[in-house]
């Protein structure tokens, strides 16, 4: 099927009223808009609400989304959940939505544990969003944070901040939750941001790797044995898992050598383009486009907002990266 014949696109964010963490959704789902316009094709994004006419990539589904309206509105459904043993405590109510619907991916780990058919899921990764790159670069050595950890906290993230803190360095912890402008003037304060898996058995944060590095800061993350990240992180992230923390954090960290290395991977991650990816996902989006137009779907005619029974309590856990969810990654 050619790029020729691309259909529209609608983002669709899933925001309960009241819920604090619904903007975790918002950097993804900015990166697929700015993808999807590279090919020259109409990009809308809203809040709680599907498009006729379009294909609708819906962010937030485990947040509500009732499956009925995949019979009247042509959606496909981005699952940036841990799925499987040891990552997020997911309903079945989900699991249900994800291997009956059409689903992208972001990590090719996650298919099998929902679908019966995994390799028919198209994976769409992250990498470098220009949009994000500031004129008001501070220089690595004159930044004020040395370490600066943001997300939620648990025992194990903890433990390795008190290790990484023996060592002589500073951890700077972000207020939770913070999203948005305010976390990436942050961000952009820092030396570098350290990353922990929330999971013992944990897919790869892509989303907080490409935000960092995107924005310029040297992401430096613990790698444990389950980690298997894709071409697109692992020679621009920094890895260390607990043997080596006194000598990257104790020894190494803040050395000229050490601000050279991290200023190669930030400006070598401007080069990790996942285009061909959101290539054949457009491509993708074509045929269910295609098949949706013959169908019901097609002459769906109305735009429709996404209501919900109650408003969703604020809670104490975030959704982030490689995770969107209620629970923490």
């Amino acid at each position: 099927m050619s790029l020729n014949k691309l259909p529209n696109v609608h983002i669709c964010l899933i925001h309960p009223p009241g819920y604090l963490h619904a903007d975790a959704l918002l950097d993804p789902a900015l990166f697929f808009k700015y993808q999807f316009e590279r090919f020259s094709i109409d990009v809308s994004f809203e809040r709680n609400e599907l498009r006729h006419g379009v294909v609708n990539f819906v962010f937030g589904a485990h947040n509500g989304f009732n499956a009925e309206f995949g019979k009247l509105y042509s959606c496909i459904l981005v699952n940036l959940e841990q799925i499987g043993r040891g990552g997020a405590n997911l309903s079945q109510t989900y699991f249900d939505l994800i291997s009956r619907g059409i689903v992208v991916d972001y990590d090719a780990a996650n298919p099998i544990e929902y679908s019966a058919y995994p390799n028919d899921i198209p994976i769409a990764r992250f990498g470098f969003a220009p949009y994000l790159a500031s004129d008001e670069y501070i220089p690595l050595e004159d930044r004020p944070i040395d370490l600066l950890f943001f997300g939620s906290m648990n025992l194990r993230r903890r433990q390795v901040i008190n290790r990484i803190e023996a060592t002589g360095r500073k951890v700077t912890v972000a207020p939770f939750p913070l999203y948005g402008p305010e976390r990436d003037a942050l961000i952009r304060k820092a030396k570098a941001v350290v990353n922990i898996p929330f999971y013992e058995t944990a897919r790869f944060e892509q989303i907080r790797a490409f935000l960092c590095l995107s924005l310029g800061t040297p992401v430096l993350s613990e790698r444990l044995t389950s980690i298997s990240p894709s071409e697109n992180f692992d020679d621009y992230v920094t890895w260390f898992d607990n043997s080596h923390i006194d000598q990257l954090f104790g020894k190494k960290f803040g050395t000229h050598d050490f601000y050279d290395e991290m200023r190669t991977k930030v400006a070598l991650f401007q080069h990790a383009d996942p285009l061909d990816e959101f290539a054949e996902l457009m491509i993708f989006a074509s045929g269910v486009w295609q098949l949706h137009s013959q169908m019901l779907i097609g002459k769906t005619a109305r735009n429709a907002t996404l209501k919900f029974k109650q408003a969703v309590q604020p809670t104490v856990t975030e959704p982030e990266i490689g995770v969107i969810s209620r629970n923490p990654v």
